[in-house]
């Protein structure tokens, strides 16, 4: 107690309960259950020149931690940045990384001992440039000074603050360490609004198997063009009901063609046969039945008929006429009797777009 009475400027003579003092460092010792013996292995105190936090690297002390006046601590200058509990995660193949050190205590409260937590904490926001060279990457220089230690890990869980900046810092990380081993969490809601925000808080609040729960229901990190059944469950739902729209396919029109064949949107259907088979003719007549039961439009890229001429065959279909018959009715009397029909016809063939080449 005595390293967290210097912390929070507090002297022998002040009058001040441990509780008052384990609060200041958000650390209640009935709400935690936070055993003092861990937060006193988080306060190791070496006796050099002053006080401080040593973090180690193997058995060699090779940055420090300092308390600040206003209750809190920084970072000594001149040091080598790396995570704080780096020892903890050696030839791990899972590892935690958390945003304060705080939070590294409450995962091992919760039981996962292969934690870190990164020692700048989080950046305002996600950065739109390209990664910088290794020498240059100074906000994360911690990363590449850690680098043997992170190398053996397949799974690397981000449990960063679920505010901005730590969404901004778990990005960051992925961005450095691979996407494709690389693990997001949700904190639980706090109301219908709110989340907790990080892993002290939720083992202040909720207990350490709460924080268990959201560590082990950890999921991939997203990577561009993989995606999770479940995020397409409803899509899925509605497709199993025929509630979208065509899922079963539009009958074609022909009932001894719509037991084998069915017209589905998003398929693709090719027509083969010998030449002079009439497979041009089949499709346009196709496209005429699709269009007048359900509306549908078309383009067409006609690599052999002019469009008269195209024009020509699919008025016939939907007139179910020929366009020209001299033997059974006169070309005068057809154009005075039927020339408004037809025109009608061309207005809603005029949905079906033609494309020449």
């Amino acid at each position: 107690m005595k390293m967290l009475r210097r912390m929070c400027r507090h002297t022998r003579r002040d009058k001040i309960r441990n509780e008052d003092i384990w609060d200041k460092v958000r650390v209640a010792l009935q709400e935690n259950k936070m055993r003092e013996a861990r937060l006193r292995l988080f306060m190791h105190v070496k006796m050099r020149l002053m006080d401080a936090l040593c973090e180690g690297r193997g058995k060699v002390c090779v940055h420090s931690t300092l308390p600040s006046p206003a209750c809190g601590i920084h970072w000594e200058a001149d040091t080598l940045k790396i995570f704080y509990g780096l020892d903890d995660i050696k030839g791990a193949s899972d590892i935690i990384i958390v945003e304060g050190e705080m939070d590294k205590l409450a995962m091992e409260e919760a039981g996962f001992r292969n934690c870190v937590s990164v020692p700048d904490g989080a950046p305002p926001s996600i950065s739109d440039k390209d990664l910088p060279p290794v020498d240059k990457d100074t906000k994360y220089q911690y990363l590449w000074n850690c680098k043997e230690y992170l190398e053996k890990a397949s799974r690397i869980i981000l449990a960063t603050d679920g505010d901005p900046p730590g969404q901004a810092l778990a990005e960051e990380l992925a961005r450095r360490l691979g996407r494709e081993r690389c693990w997001r969490i949700t904190w639980p809601k706090k109301s219908t609004i709110d989340h907790f925000k990080d892993a002290n808080e939720v083992l202040m609040c909720l207990g350490p198997g709460a924080l268990r729960e959201v560590i082990e229901g950890a999921e991939l990190y997203p990577i561009q063009g993989l995606f999770d059944f479940k995020n397409y469950f409803t899509e899925i739902d509605a497709y199993y009901h025929q509630t979208i729209g065509y899922e079963l396919g539009v009958p074609t029109g022909w009932r001894s063609l719509n037991q084998l064949y069915n017209v589905v949107p998003g398929e693709l259907t090719i027509v083969t046969g010998v030449p002079n088979s009439g497979k041009s003719e089949w499709i346009d007549a196709l496209l005429c039945n699709l269009n007048h039961s359900v509306g549908w439009k078309f383009a067409l890229c006609s690599m052999e008929n002019r469009v008269r001429e195209h024009a020509r065959k699919l008025l016939e279909k939907h007139i179910k006429k020929p366009f020209f018959d001299v033997r059974q009715v006169d070309t005068h009397l057809l154009s005075l009797r039927c020339s408004s029909y037809i025109h009608d016809v061309i207005k809603r063939l005029d949905s079906i777009r033609i494309a020449f080449l």
